[in-house]
């Protein structure tokens, strides 16, 4: 339970294979579709839910993480804004049962995290506004996005035979995130700083949530002496029981040049919003010889087209001004096609250890989310590609699994939030910054996962 609390603070939310789970799917990387094995096939494969007998609990219990996430030139040019964390990458429980006499029926419970991201950016610039010598200009800003999303599932699966079996997943899916921006621009006397010429003092957040929303998963696969074969297909999110979105917006500008002020303050909360998530279609091959296993899997996800969020006109004086000023609200979100795809390697050392190595490709299926004409804050780090190596073993009625996890992206060219060094009398009410943002990410991981297994069926 305290696993599932932690976050991982530089983890990224613009992907769709963030996280894997199990022994299986951390070691092999995610290339588990056509034989997941164990209770997260729950997830993986539902098909494969009833394909073998070791009937058990699973939880993988100590995942320490070691991430940094770097922006270069988000804040303004040449500057370097790093996050750094240590802390527990999100866990996985499950456990499969025989609901019914006949060994054919296998049922299951899982519940894991899908998505965990806190991210939190601060930076202040003070310098002389370039043209004068007696006028100072002042930039602040708070930056931060928190994302969590967390599955439930519940599972049944058929064995039409011994080599192939059926299975479905029906997952409630809790959604939430809040983005929040808080920035303040001032030109100033030199002589003094108390007297303001100029001012700009804006904070706007937004919030969203979807409880027991549903996602559907149904599996197939294939067991043969020397290959295994699996097919997915999982739904868009659907049905959710209660959502909720929220905004929030204050912006206050001042300019005693030209004798000018205005304001906008408000904030509006709604339960009508809306939130998709791709449907997806995943495959999956593995070729056995000997004591080698060669695995392969892919997943492809659908493309979002720009859709509205959060849409809505609100009156922040509530009818008193007989001038209607009115607020728009509109968020808007979409995403691109996505193929990943995954390579493992599994090799049998002895009855009691067995190693192996994973790739697998984390593409970023460029997400992104707009609110009327502000730029996307958060941006992208790009592909992300993860490597992983450990080993199995055999203890009595127990697996003990323990490796580790390399992960790095990069990408330039993300929109520049607001450029702070180059605040002058002529662009202080403007998002002055250029597309000239480069992310990197780095994560390192190690695991170790325990089955312990109940063989109540020989």
């Amino acid at each position: 339970m305290v696993v599932f609390t932690q976050s991982l603070t530089a983890q990224v939310d613009g992907h769709y294979w963030t996280h894997q789970y199990g022994a299986r799917g951390l070691l092999m990387n995610g290339a588990v579709i056509a034989s997941p094995e164990g209770e997260t096939s729950l997830y993986y494969n539902p098909g494969a839910v009833g394909m073998d007998d070791e009937l058990g609990f699973e939880l993988s219990f100590f995942t320490p993480t070691y991430s940094v996430l770097k922006k270069r030139n988000l804040l303004d040019n040449g500057n370097v804004i790093s996050d750094n964390g240590l802390n527990f990458a999100p866990g996985f429980l499950g456990a499969r049962f025989k609901p019914f006499k006949s060994k054919k029926f296998t049922a299951g419970i899982t519940t894991f995290t899908r998505l965990k991201t806190n991210i939190n950016l601060t930076d202040r610039v003070v310098d002389i506004v370039a043209g004068t010598d007696v006028l100072l200009y002042r930039g602040d800003l708070s930056f931060s996005r928190r994302i969590s999303e967390r599955w439930f599932g519940l599972s049944m699966a058929y064995n039409i035979s011994d080599a192939l079996g059926i299975g479905i997943t029906q997952f409630s899916t809790w959604h939430s995130q809040n983005s929040s921006l808080d920035f303040k621009k001032e030109i100033v006397e030199s002589a003094t700083p108390t007297d303001i010429v100029q001012s700009w003092r804006s904070q706007f957040a937004y919030g969203l949530s979807s409880q027991s929303a549903f996602v559907t998963k149904l599996g197939l696969a294939y067991r043969a002496n020397s290959v295994r074969l699996g097919m997915t297909l999982t739904t868009g999110s659907y049905g959710a029981v209660r959502k909720r979105g929220s905004f929030l917006i204050e912006d206050h500008r001042i300019n005693v040049l030209n004798l000018e002020s205005s304001s906008v303050s408000n904030r509006v909360s709604t339960n009508n919003i809306l939130r998709k998530s791709p449907l997806s279609l995943g495959i999956g091959i593995d070729i056995l010889a000997d004591n080698i296993e060669l695995a392969f899997s892919a997943e492809y996800f659908k493309k979002i087209n720009v859709y509205s969020v959060l849409e809505l006109t609100d009156d922040p004086y509530d009818g008193f001004s007989p001038s209607g000023t009115q607020t728009r609200v509109n968020l808007n979100e979409k995403a691109e096609r996505v193929v990943n795809f995954a390579l493992g390697l599994k090799k049998i050392q002895s009855e009691k250890m067995t190693l192996f190595l994973g790739f697998r490709t984390d593409f970023d299926q460029r997400n992104v989310i707009s609110l009327d004409n502000f730029p996307n804050y958060l941006g992208s780090i790009g592909n992300v590609y993860h490597l992983s190596s450990g080993g199995l073993f055999i203890i009595k009625n127990s697996r003990l699994s323990a490796g580790f996890n390399f992960s790095y992206g990069r990408q330039s060219g993300g929109l520049q939030l607001v450029n702070l060094s180059n605040i002058d009398q002529s662009n202080i009410f403007e998002f002055n910054g250029s597309n000239t943002v480069t992310s990197t990410f780095f994560s390192t991981m190690f695991f170790c996962t325990y089955d312990f297994i109940i063989k109540r069926f020989k």
